[in-house]
Order: C-alpha cells, then sequence, then structure tokens
C-alpha cells in the first residue's frame, strides 16, 4: 500500500511539474497583420508547433489558445519565433504548423518536433524537409538538399561536414549569408550571438 501511495505522490507531482506555465514577454501576429503584445506560454518544441497560448499581461488568468490556421506568427522573448506553415514530413499528407525558426534570413531554416525532430530549409518560398541519414546506410539526404539550397555559397566541404541537428545546421546557413549576402543581417534564434553578419 505504501509503494502504491509513494507512486501516486510521484505521478501526480510529474504530472504537476510537466503542466508548469513558463510564461514570458511575446507577441502574436494575427492573419490581418496586426501585432498583439503580451505574454506567451513557452511549452517546448513539440507543444509549441501545435499551438499558442496568450495572454494579455501577466496577472490575467484568461488564457487564448490559438492553432496554426488562426494566427500567421508569434514570439517568445528575443530567442523563440514561430510562423505557421503547410509542411509534410516523411511524405505524409500536407498539415499546418507552428515551425520553429532557428535561422531567419535569404534562406530560413526551421525546426519541428512532433515524435521526432525535422527541418526545413526556406528559399525563394520555395519549402524543403531536410532528411536525416538513412538508417543502415551512408545516405545522408540532408547534405544533398543544403548542397542545392545553398550552392551559391560554394560551401559544399562544410555541409559534408554538417550534422543532422539544431546548432550545425544553423552554423551552415549563417555561413550562407556570411558569404552571399554579408551586408545583409539574418537572425539566428537559440544562440546568444542573434544576429550575424
Amino acid at each position: 500500500m505504501r509503494k502504491t501511495m509513494l507512486f501516486v505522490l510521484a505521478l501526480f507531482l510529474a504530472c504537476t511539474i510537466y503542466a508548469q506555465n513558463d510564461w514570458t514577454n511575446g507577441f502574436v501576429i494575427t492573419n490581418n497583420g496586426d501585432t498583439l503584445t503580451g505574454f506567451v506560454d513557452n511549452r517546448g518544441s513539440q507543444s509549441n508547433g501545435f499551438k499558442c497560448c496568450f495572454k494579455k499581461d501577466s496577472a490575467t488568468k484568461i488564457v487564448t489558445e490559438y492553432k496554426p490556421n488562426e494566427i500567421a506568427e508569434y514570439n517568445i522573448g528575443s530567442y523563440k519565433h514561430f510562423i505557421s506553415k503547410n509542411v509534410s514530413v516523411d511524405g505524409s499528407d500536407q498539415k499546418l504548423v507552428f515551425l520553429e525558426y532557428l535561422v531567419k534570413g535569404k534562406v530560413a531554416l526551421y525546426h519541428y518536433r512532433d515524435l521526432h525532430d525535422y527541418y526545413f530549409v526556406e528559399k525563394d518560398a520555395v519549402l524543403k524537409e531536410l532528411k536525416p541519414a538513412e538508417v543502415g546506410t551512408t545516405k545522408r539526404p540532408y547534405v544533398g538538399v543544403l548542397n542545392y539550397v545553398l550552392a551559391e555559397a560554394n560551401i559544399s566541404d562544410e555541409i559534408e561536414r554538417t550534422r543532422f541537428d539544431a546548432e550545425p545546421l544553423a552554423n551552415v546557413v549563417k555561413l550562407y549569408h556570411d558569404i552571399v549576402c554579408p551586408g545583409d543581417v539574418c537572425m539566428v534564434y537559440k544562440n546568444p550571438k542573434r544576429s550575424c553578419r
């Protein structure tokens, strides 16, 4: 009986901790282009990809939950920015989700988490999924996509050495911006040094 009680208590505490809110200064951009400033709940990559919980001030209990079809984008602090996009992962049907910007510039790099981590690059309004290495082979489809999208920077050696993870992918896209558009500013998220030149 005592073990059962301890298990139930531990489960309750784990659920309580998991359900904690992390309200951070942020904003929402509506589909009409209006900006609503307030607080956004940072619930983690998986939850943030499906919904945005917003309230106008920190004291209010009134929370508005937005789905990807209801707003264009939203921002959490100065370190996370999400945009509503239609994606197809692993050849599935298209669905509307919030993609998290990792790099915003001439070429954008996005992250999305469902059961797995997914990465996308966008250039000239064309969105391409970066697929990881195929299990049991040396094929790395994401390398071919990056070589195609970032071709004008002539950085195929750097791309070849890039691991399939957020930071190395962001670094190679930032390198592209440094070479191709040195006067332009791109925004690198999840990085203490936000802008790159």
